[in-house]
């Protein structure tokens, strides 16, 4: 019996032996295979840590203007002159944080910006003559919200925005309607540029 078992710890002794530097082999490249997914990790966690908060490609800008040229031709005043008014002239700058959370805003410059004027009306109203002090342009702030896109069926918006109560609110744009001006009934019964700051939660179950 003790020869037999001497033999069998010797047979498992080498053959733990023989196969010792395969699993060292096999650890090594463990190893080296695992420092360099961490490496890589490293590497891409320090790439996104460093990536600024701010990007240029990230912002949009768009817009509109509408421009009116004047032909006067009155008996009354024979010398009164054509003239061009820059009537408004909208910005839209967007800046996007996340696919999910974006930043919105409308900057509206009326008849030529900031300024005063003096206009007197030489036109005979009734047999008298007028002559009035006008408003010059002005640059307004018209809307700046913040957008967190939740769901298709739910989403949130919280500064100051436009308020779509009617459909004209939506035709407000110069290729929305046909006449030179906004539809002026529409805007004495409900104003056209509606804006009001608060929040404003919208969907669509279309989707």
């Amino acid at each position: 019996m003790k020869p037999s078992l001497f033999f069998i710890i010797t047979c498992i002794g080498l053959n733990v032996f023989s196969q010792t530097p395969i699993d060292s082999i096999h650890y090594l490249q463990l190893k080296e295979q695992i420092k360099n997914e961490l490496r890589e990790e490293l590497k891409n966690d320090s790439t996104i840590q460093n990536q600024p908060i701010f990007s240029f490609k990230n912002f949009s800008l768009k817009g509109y203007g509408a421009i009116n040229y004047y032909n006067f031709d009155f008996d009354t005043d024979p010398t009164l002159k054509d003239k061009i008014d820059i009537e408004r002239l909208n910005l839209y700058l967007g800046y996007n944080f996340t696919e999910k959370i974006s930043l919105k805003s409308e900057i509206e410059f009326e008849h030529g910006g900031t300024g005063a004027s003096i206009g007197y009306d030489t036109q005979e109203e009734f047999g008298e003559f007028d002559e009035e002090i006008e408003k010059g342009g002005s640059v307004k702030l018209e809307q700046l919200y913040t957008d967190f896109k939740i769901a298709n069926y739910f989403n949130i918006r919280a500064g100051r925005m436009k308020v779509y109560f009617g459909l004209h609110q939506t035709l407000d744009e110069p290729t929305s309607y046909f006449t030179t001006y906004r539809q002026e009934m529409e805007n004495e019964i409900l104003p056209l540029g509606w804006y009001e700051n608060g929040l404003e939660f919208y969907g669509t179950f279309a989707k």
